[in-house]
């Protein structure tokens, strides 16, 4: 089976968070598989370019990369040469798989798709929900679905999202919707990263974790003022907020909360972490918290989950109708009261906080291995290609 992917942006550029790994990830795992896989994306990396040979192939893990400059409409990733590439290449593939909304690749990826007679698959990743579009630039976001978004949407040959949760913020929206899968973020340790025994704390503290971006969307204020409650009673307590962050402003802001909340040693800002050093701070932690307002899945909790680190996760991060039936950690409201709440139940009890960590290992093994969700992913594509060939036969 030959799989394009096409996202707006790529390894090397982590900035961009979850979807960056977890695309390779689907990507990789097929590859290993025996499919022919392929991605299309740009050298956009914040205001500079990932330092990549444009226009020819890079071989990563199996997998090939095509990488395309952006000259212009930069925000949107625009780039007249991925444009002429897809008219020219696009009719080599079986399927395409779609990563993103708002942004011209997708498009430009569709009506190259729909000309070659080629089905492909959109994934949101988590940006077409009522609040992200209301959040920023809802004006130019409304123009761009009734332009773009909403025949995009209506002529995908299936919808990929990646809960439940996803699927139903989207269908809030009343778009076009084709049929729907859920198809989870898998997790994976690589070879090359894996882990010693942990290091012992000499301190004896208790070590919480944060892992993401730091940015508002992340609801951090509420975190950290739910955390102050809670430090009050237990002394040993210690959060580590690991994420790289772009809004100087914002970090100043959270910077002056913690100092406000007098907390600010017992609070850890420790930057982007990679590799076997990310690991080893999620190996540490005796918890990890990720308590979004919306969030599509929840890339770290499942990263923490394979190392048996239990979560607390807000009901609006998609990975949390997982970790609820299967006791691998606590689900709270996003509002600080409501996080205090969860904090000072898993303070309270040691015990459910180690059977936590057990079943979260379990859970992860069990429903985030790549090489099945890459076995689920290529299925559904059998599928739809089937289909599309018996109705372009039909018509």
């Amino acid at each position: 089976m030959r799989v394009l992917h096409v996202v707006p942006s790529y390894l090397p550029a982590t900035r961009y968070g979850g979807p960056i790994y977890s695309v390779h990830g689907l990507a990789r795992a097929q590859a290993e598989l025996g499919c022919s896989v392929e991605v299309l994306t740009t050298s956009v990396d914040g205001q500079n370019d990932s330092p990549v040979p444009l226009a020819q192939p890079v071989e990563l893990e199996q997998v090939k990369i095509w990488y395309f400059a952006s000259h212009w409409l930069r925000r949107l990733y625009f780039s007249w040469a991925m444009w002429r590439w897809l008219r020219a290449n696009v009719q080599r593939f079986d399927v395409l798989h779609l990563h993103s909304v708002f942004l011209a690749p997708t498009n430009m990826a569709a009506r190259a798709a729909r000309r070659a007679g080629v089905p492909y698959v959109l994934a949101p990743r988590g940006m077409l929900v009522p609040e992200l579009i209301q959040s920023k630039s809802r004006w130019l976001k409304r123009a761009w679905i009734a332009l773009f978004e909403r025949a995009t949407l209506a002529r995908a040959a299936a919808v990929h999202v990646t809960s439940k949760l996803e699927l139903s913020r989207m269908l809030e929206l009343n778009l076009p919707m084709p049929a729907t899968f859920v198809l989870a973020n898998g997790v994976r340790v690589q070879r090359s990263e894996m882990l010693q025994p942990p290091d012992v704390d000499a301190r004896g503290e208790h070590c919480w974790v944060y892992l993401g971006r730091i940015d508002p969307k992340k609801n951090l204020e509420a975190m950290v003022q739910a955390f102050a409650q809670v430090c009050a009673s237990h002394p040993g307590l210690r959060l580590e907020l690991i994420g790289g962050c772009e809004d100087a402003r914002y970090l100043h802001t959270l910077k002056e909360q913690l100092v406000g909340l007098n907390i600010f040693d017992r609070v850890c800002l420790r930057g982007e972490l990679h590799g076997q050093e990310k690991w080893r701070a999620l190996q540490r932690a005796q918890l990890l918290i990720l308590v979004s307002v919306n969030e599509n899945f929840g890339n770290a909790a499942a990263e923490a989950m394979l190392l048996g680190v239990p979560v607390l996760v807000s009901e609006g991060v998609g990975i949390s109708e997982w970790v609820a039936p299967a006791q691998a950690g606590w689900v709270c409201a996003a509002d600080p009261q409501s996080i205090a709440r969860a904090m000072q139940q898993i303070c309270a009890n040691d015990a459910q906080r180690v059977q936590y960590g057990a079943n979260a290992e379990r859970l992860a093994r069990a429903e985030f291995a790549w090489n099945a969700i890459a076995e689920a992913s290529t299925a559904r594509y059998a599928e739809l290609i089937l289909q599309h060939k018996t109705l372009g036969a039909a018509n």
